[in-house]
């Protein structure tokens, strides 16, 4: 119980959390389960989240998990609601709480996810950076709100801001010894997207050896290759990624693939693969829509 506030929770964890056994009367009972939910909301599954008679920092992340699932609901009532019972919550928290760090974490990023689904990114911004730069935060939160910076850096077109959070996204992983062969892969493309070829290679040579992203890393070390060859390999990383339903990945290997057929002339080709693509990212993340519209958009200029 003490790692789950210390460190937070999220999907990695699931199955350490699953395999405790506390008696129904232990008074951990109801914490354990309230960290359950949030995983299972982490990993965007159906969940009932249990009433408990919570204070302190307790209430204020029950009230957190209740916000997140209001805002997969998107029912403006239901999420006006959790928001006001969260901000209650909020406000009776003792600032001598020695867990109100983590609790306050917690309702950050909820009330960012809330912001991104509102259209305010500067405030997006704002929350999950609160979380990000917070030294003595949960390094579970912190990796999931750098991840989001990284998107909504994304939709700004500022690649070299993505880039950099990236980059402190995977530093923190390693540093807690919870390295993502993943987090590697979208900071090579991220490095690709501002054209620093060599530092794309110096960074996906980390993840070239791996047994699961190996393939995928020796295929955007090809990016600095042009032609049929290199859509062709665009194309397998895109199966990759609808496979590990990583819209970031899927959205960035869009984006470079779109270019790819650009510089090859392929204009129609680049238009309808990222047409393809808003259409599939126009409900399950907007913001990386919006951003590939603004790349076709930009096409004017070349």
């Amino acid at each position: 119980m003490e790692a789950a506030w210390r460190d937070g929770v999220g999907p990695d964890d699931r199955s350490r959390l699953d395999a405790l056994v506390v008696a129904a009367d232990d008074p951990a009972a109801a914490e354990l389960a309230m960290f359950a939910v949030l995983i299972r909301l982490a990993s965007d599954e159906p969940v009932v989240i249990p009433p408990v008679c919570a204070v302190g920092a307790t209430a204020v992340v029950h009230a957190t998990a209740v916000l997140i699932d209001a805002l997969r609901s998107a029912e403006p009532t239901v999420i006006d609601q959790a928001v006001v019972t969260l901000g209650e919550a909020l406000d009776a928290l003792p600032p001598d709480d020695p867990r109100s760090l983590a609790a306050r974490a917690w309702a950050d990023l909820a009330l960012g996810g809330l912001a991104v689904l509102l259209g305010d990114l500067r405030v997006a911004r704002h929350r999950f950076e609160a979380v990000a730069l917070e030294a003595d935060g949960p390094f579970t939160l912190r990796l999931a709100a750098m991840r989001r910076l990284v998107g909504l850096s994304i939709e700004r077109r500022d690649f070299e801001a993505a880039r950099a959070w990236a980059r402190r996204a995977v530093a923190l992983a390693e540093a807690h010894d919870h390295p993502s062969d993943a987090g590697v892969l979208v900071r090579g493309l991220l490095d690709y997207a501002v054209g620093d070829l060599p530092a794309m290679r110096v960074t996906l040579d980390e993840a070239v050896s791996h047994p699961e992203h190996g393939r995928i890393a020796r295929l955007l070390l090809a990016t600095s290759e042009a032609g049929p060859d290199a859509i062709q390999q665009f194309s397998d990383v895109l199966v990759e990624a609808v496979a590990l339903d990583d819209t970031l990945m899927y959205a960035l290997c869009v984006l470079l693939g779109a270019r790819c057929y650009i510089a090859m002339g392929r204009r129609d080709d680049a238009a309808a693969t990222i047409d393809a693509a808003v259409e599939q990212l126009s409900r399950r993340a907007p913001y990386l829509a919006a951003a590939l519209l603004d790349e076709r958009a930009g096409w004017a200029d070349r």
